[in-house]
């Protein structure tokens, strides 16, 4: 069950029949079987795998689910759950992918249903699902996140860099007025996205002396500044920077040496059907209400899309705990074989990269101006579009599950993302749970190294990247 803190539950009755050799048997349901997300209907895999006889097993990868019979028959809800590959060999494409609710999976149920033979028929008590044997009554829970409640619309890409001329009222999120923020007289912004969220015509704007984003109301920032040219800025240099090393198909790796003991964290939120690792994520937690810190996630929309309790979790862990977190852009689909991004057109990644930063702003999060690479593997040409689209690509210096195992990376420059962690180093793990190595290794060296300070992506490339 979905904790209360992070979704609203709706109840009602389905009764669903299926048709299968033998008595009519009706099953009544323990818990709801049944969730309504986003006006769509998903059927728990567990409720399938009763009804027809069935065994589902996650593949080790956790990028599928096998759904096999006794007599030798088998279905795989592949690539994350987006596609079904009967025993065949036939493949059929879902518009909806499995939803994974606290750690359980859920299968569009109308898609479904000629696959596995069930027919829908309204009835005076619910609707009937049928040819129909066997049946199993199940009541519906209608999950409706807390923080995805943004109408985000006409998001596209802009270049502005101006001067406050005033104190402007900014936005650092969209979850509630705690959020508000006055930009100071002076401040100079780079203006990256116009967007209208709500109705309201908004920008996105990354000060170029800190790199922080913020929201702003379009028709107030433009009345309240005037436009420079941004020579000389933290974010100019980033941007040099970012130019030089794109020539070596590179982003940035880590921010300088000589600065007291500090890493920064980044997690990355592939997609994955596992639950995530919520043990780290309560560690991290529990030591800031200590110490502080800030943690760098970078979100791949696909996560985002069918994980979306975990998503309201992440958050409410963010507004409730001294954890700072920023939402990064990991690109929406996430390949996950070579030559991943490398394979999209220049106009295909413009349109995934935005497309990420659309499913951030529905959730009332402001997108950084950080992208990663999914495998850390990128040409010169996609970097150079990421850097025109004011985003700078960050790699790490420190993969944690693969450092001194750079032939186990995807990238043929593994060698640089797998260093041991120093002073300033970028440090990368997996909150999905398909690289558990990474998140007990970080524990490790965490326990390790208690007093070396946990800084922000923003504060460790504020110091001069090398």
């Amino acid at each position: 069950m979905v904790n209360s803190m992070v979704a609203f539950w709706v109840r009602f009755v389905l009764v669903i029949s299926f048709c299968l050799s033998g008595d009519e048997v009706l099953l009544a349901a323990e818990q709801s079987k049944v969730i309504r997300f986003q006006q769509v209907d998903y059927l728990a895999l567990n409720a399938l795998c009763d009804l027809i006889g069935g065994e589902a097993t996650l593949t080790e990868s956790g990028r599928g689910i096998r759904l096999s019979l006794a007599d030798g028959k088998w279905w795989e809800f592949a690539n994350g759950g987006d596609r079904l590959v009967d025993s065949t060999g036939k493949e059929e494409l879902l518009k909806h992918s499995i939803l994974v609710i606290d750690g359980n999976h859920y299968v569009p149920l109308h898609e479904c249903a000629e696959t596995f033979g069930y027919q829908f028929n309204q009835e005076l008590k619910g609707w009937s699902v049928s040819v129909a044997e066997k049946s199993m009554s199940v009541e519906i829970e209608d999950l409706k996140p807390k923080y995805l409640c943004h109408q985000v619309a006409k998001l596209e890409v802009v270049h502005k860099v101006v001067r406050l001329s005033s104190d402007v009222p900014a936005r650092t999120t969209l979850h509630d007025e705690r959020d508000r923020c006055l930009a100071p007289r002076g401040a100079v912004f780079v203006v990256r996205r116009k967007v209208e969220v709500d109705g309201t015509p908004y920008v996105v704007a990354t000060e170029a002396t800190s790199l922080r984003s913020y929201l702003f109301e379009n028709d107030v920032l433009m009345r309240r500044s005037a436009p420079i040219d941004g020579e000389g800025t933290l974010w100019y240099q980033c941007r040099q920077r970012c130019d030089q090393e794109a020539i070596n198909e590179l982003g940035l790796r880590h921010g300088t040496r000589e600065q007291e003991p500090a890493v920064s964290l980044s997690v990355d939120m592939c997609w994955s059907l596992r639950n995530s690792e919520w043990d780290f994520f309560d560690s991290l937690a529990k030591e800031a209400q200590v110490k502080g810190g800030c943690v760098a996630l970078f979100m791949s929309g696909r996560w985002m899309d069918q994980h979306p309790a975990e998503m309201d979790r992440l958050i409410e862990l963010s507004k409730n705990t001294r954890l700072e977190l920023s939402f990064s852009q990991h690109s929406y689909a996430h390949p996950k074989e070579q030559p991943f991004m490398n394979s999209t057109s220049l106009e295909e990644f413009s349109a995934d990269m935005l497309k990420v930063e659309e499913r951030l702003l529905e959730w009332g999060c402001v997108p950084t101006a950080f992208y990663r690479f999914p495998g850390l593997v990128h040409d010169a040409r996609h970097l150079q579009k990421a850097i025109a689209m004011d985003v700078f690509p960050v790699d790490c210096d420190s993969w944690m599950a693969l450092i001194g195992k750079a032939d186990q990376t995807p990238s043929k420059l593994g060698n640089l993302f797998t260093q041991p962690v120093q002073s300033g180093s970028i440090i990368l793990v997996h909150g999905n749970s398909n690289e558990n190595a990474g998140i007990q290794r970080w524990m490790e060296w965490r326990k390790a190294h208690p007093d070396w300070k946990l800084r922000s992506l923003e504060e460790m490339l504020n110091f001069q990247p090398r």
